[in-house]
């Protein structure tokens, strides 16, 4: 969920009688990059609307078929954009601490404004201590799950020199813990997602296979993903199992297998897609949404958090129509789209407040 900049490297050295000024390339965004990471967010609101607006929290969000196949490959997929736009070299300790700067403190921000919002609608100030804390550490999973996926590639390439065999025993670790903790669980569910997006940037050949084969994978994707999701159940979800291999390891196969096939179809499918659209007013759109996916993360937990208290229930329970759950999705994930960018508009009006609310 970072912006989709280019790796580009520094001006070529020059005697100093000679050199003005540091010659500097232009940087360059990948636009369509940015498209395909403004669709993905908007799944991501969409996944959230159906679980909170369409279901009410009800639990049978679990089994709707949109739902599912949404989160078979949304997160692993914004994972792997992180990857891609992580340095384009070892990862070093600076590199760790600037994203310290750049992606927890801003959270922590957004845990406090986020609890603030939340005693002011339920006059509950109890437990403050306790359940800041509690936000801290699991309301934005996913951004903890990429800063350690980072400080786990720091660790593997720049201290241990082996990155590979690093990264493998790390995810082996991650995989066979079985301590039950949700937070390492998502963690070892993101972290070979987050190190694929760095091979396909660091290893050219790597991604000029995927390239060249791109309908094969494509291919062999839809299909596995078929197969995974006509057997996905409530045990096959991360946040369900908490990766808990030698208890459940036939729902953690399917999961890993299924999510790595949804992953790669969807990958292939959805920056076709953007390419079709990248110079066109929906392809700018989706584009000025992709370069603030970050933010857009950050508010989007406040929102589905606290929506729901200050509204009633749209559908009962038991309504069997799935269209009209879907209509309720989509009206709600407009409405939050809308209401995030205002509220990013306005706060990038004082570097200051923008700085200190988002980190960049």
């Amino acid at each position: 969920m970072t912006t989709a900049d280019t790796p580009l490297g520094g001006a070529s050295a020059k005697p100093a009688a000679v050199m003005q000024e540091p010659a500097k390339k232009p940087r360059t965004r990948l636009l369509h990059l940015d498209a395909s990471k403004g669709m993905l967010i908007i799944l991501v609101l969409f996944g959230h609307s159906i679980q909170y607006f369409s279901y009410s929290s009800s639990g049978q969000f679990w089994a709707d078929p949109v739902f599912k196949l949404i989160y078979m490959f949304h997160m692993p997929l914004f994972a792997a954009y992180s990857g891609y736009f992580s340095p384009g070299r070892p990862v070093g300790q600076n590199d760790v601490r600037n994203r310290l700067f750049s992606l927890i403190l801003p959270m922590i921000v957004w845990v406090l404004i986020a609890y603030v919002i939340h005693a002011a609608i339920t006059a509950d100030l109890s437990r403050a201590p306790v359940n800041i804390a509690k936000g801290v550490i699991g309301r934005y999973w996913f951004i903890w799950a990429i800063f350690f996926s980072l400080a786990a590639c720091w660790l593997c390439e720049s201290i241990l020199r082996r990155p590979r065999l690093g990264y493998a025993a790390i995810f082996l670790m991650l995989l066979l813990q079985g301590t039950g903790s949700d937070s390492i669980a998502k963690f070892g569910f993101i972290f070979p997602y987050f190190v694929a997006g760095r091979l396909f940037r660091t290893q050219p050949g790597l991604a000029a296979f995927a390239s060249a084969n791109r309908a094969v994978i494509f291919a062999v994707g839809a299909v596995g993903t078929a197969f995974a999701y006509r057997y996905w159940t409530f045990d096959t979800y991360i946040y369900n199992n908490h990766l808990q291999t030698v208890a459940l390891p036939g729902a953690i196969g399917l999961m890993l297998a299924g999510s790595a096939c949804a992953t790669a179809c969807s990958a292939i499918g959805i920056d076709w897609i953007a390419r079709l659209v990248v110079n066109t007013s929906p392809g700018r759109v989706l584009q000025r949404i992709g370069v603030v996916t970050m933010e857009i993360y950050l508010v989007q937990s406040i929102f589905f958090a606290e929506a729901p208290r200050l509204t009633k229930s749209f559908l009962g329970q038991d309504a069997a129509a799935l269209g009209a759950r879907l209509a309720v999705a989509v009206a709600a994930c407009i409405v939050c789209l809308s209401l995030i960018m205002a509220v990013i508009a306005l706060t990038r009006r004082s570097p200051a407040v923008g700085k200190a609310l988002w980190g960049r």
